[in-house]
């Protein structure tokens, strides 16, 4: 029970950290800074190495000659869970992007619309870096509809205009079902009779029950993020553990907060969504070390520090990958931070190594 303490703590940091930014989100509708390039770099190379480099020899070595295993039932055990993770992320959770603070013709004049776009390689805050540039946004639709479904899908500036703070402009179920009957046209007129009573009813109860399927998604991606904490087995190990957890939970907050407003929310389930989001990653540091600490086996210790190792490289190559860029200099500038990033994965054991034998001569 050594590392309890700062397991808790680690996991608490990463807690609070995410809900400040998720009221941040929630109070003043600013979005999240997305962390330098140069640091996602160094955080990817860091993870990479902790994962491939620390985590899976052990693991590998030790379900070889301890356990039995062959060597390519333990590599498909690591990409299985890197593939479980793929499948979660992209194809249960919705891929948004939040809004530019500025509407794109704010650029000034002297600059050329796309030129402008190709100033920064920066990737938009609250989401990965994508391969693919984002499409082009589509032409802006009335007022009174761009006032209601807001920038994320028109394209306008955060808040709009004529946006008053005082009233949240997230919308509730009711509203999402009366924005769906409104813009089927024709559709409507048939099913006027169906939307009275009973169907209606059963369209919110469906809606609800999306929503809560939605949270328990992400609390789950949540809880996942919180079992790397666990695997750290001295205290140097969990630092350097804790600077990845918390870049990842920083974008995940922004993504999961625009995610659950245009999913209906209203602000109060809003707080609770975002209060639950937060506790999930103690959750799961918590439960994955209390699994680690009851099993029989060592054999079981093992298969749980390979599918972490998975979900390292997983969450460097998907989630904290640099966006692209083809600048030479930008690139070389991304393969030094990656090889630092490395190096302080390498290092590790070089550290808990002379903890472990102060602690011996002591």
């Amino acid at each position: 029970m050594g590392m309890l303490i700062p397991l808790l703590l680690a996991s608490a940091a990463v807690a609070l950290l995410s809900a400040s930014l998720g009221l941040l989100l929630i109070g003043s509708y600013a979005s999240a800074s997305a962390a330098h390039p140069f640091v996602l770099s160094s955080v990817c190379g860091l993870m990479i190495g902790i994962g491939v480099l620390v985590i899976l020899p052990e693991t590998l070595e030790g379900l070889v000659h301890e356990a039995g295993w062959h060597a390519t039932h333990v590599l498909l055990l690591f990409l299985s869970s890197m593939f479980a993770l793929f499948v979660l992320d992209h194809c249960c959770f919705e891929h948004t992007h939040l809004p530019p603070r500025t509407p794109a013709a704010a650029a000034p004049p002297s600059v050329e619309p796309d030129a402008a776009a190709t100033l920064t390689d920066a990737p938009p805050a609250g989401c990965e870096p994508c391969e693919d540039p984002p499409p082009p946004p589509p032409p802006p639709p009335p007022p009174c509809e761009a006032l209601e479904c807001g920038c994320t899908e028109c394209g306008e500036s955060w808040p709009p205009p004529g946006f008053s703070r005082r009233r949240r402009a997230f919308r509730t179920t009711a509203q999402l079902l009366a924005a769906d009957e409104a813009r089927s046209g024709g559709e409507a007129a048939g099913k006027a009779a169906e939307a009275r009573g009973a169907p209606r009813r059963t369209w919110r109860r469906a809606a609800r029950l999306t929503l809560a399927l939605r949270m328990c998604a992400w609390m789950l991606h949540a809880m996942i993020d919180g079992m790397l904490l666990s695997g750290a087995t001295s205290v140097p190990a969990l630092v350097f553990t804790v600077l990845p957890v918390g870049i990842c939970a920083a974008q995940d907050v922004s993504a999961f907060t625009l995610s659950m407003a245009r999913a209906g929310c209203t602000r109060p389930v809003l707080l609770t969504a975002n209060a639950l989001f937060a506790i999930s990653f103690p959750l799961g540091a918590i439960a994955s070390y209390l699994t680690m600490e009851k099993a029989g086996s060592h054999v079981v210790l093992l298969v749980i520090r390979c599918v972490v190792a998975g979900i390292f490289v997983y969450m460097a190559i998907f989630e904290l990958s640099p966006p692209h860029s083809h600048n030479r200099y930008v690139n070389a500038m991304y393969s030094i931070s990656f090889a630092a990033g490395a190096l302080c994965a390498i290092s590790i054991e070089a550290i808990e190594e002379m903890a472990s034998s102060t602690g011996e001569n002591e």
